[in-house]
Formats: C-alpha cells, structure tokens, sequence
C-alpha cells in the first residue's frame, strides 16, 4: 500500500492478508517511499 501521510510524505507499507474468509490486512511494516516507481502509482503516472 502506498499513501500520503498528514505531513504530505509518500509511505509505503507492506501488509499480509491475515484472514481471508474476514478480509482482515495487517502491516507488517512501513517505509518512506523512495522509488520512483512507486511515487509515479501514487500519482497515477506511467
């Protein structure tokens, strides 16, 4: 998951589908978001 966190910095977090029957996600951890690449998915640039 990538996002915008209340101060305007890009995070990335990597989750883990902890049940699927529930739908229940949970992080696992989390990261200033420096790729390229995923800065561009955020703003929707190829």
């Amino acid at each position: 998951m990538i996002g915008m966190d209340s101060g305007g910095a890009l995070w990335t977090i990597v989750m883990i589908c902890a049940d699927d029957a529930l739908g229940l996600w949970r992080p696992i951890t989390g990261f200033p978001t420096e790729r390229e690449d995923e800065r561009d998915a955020w703003y929707g640039e190829d």
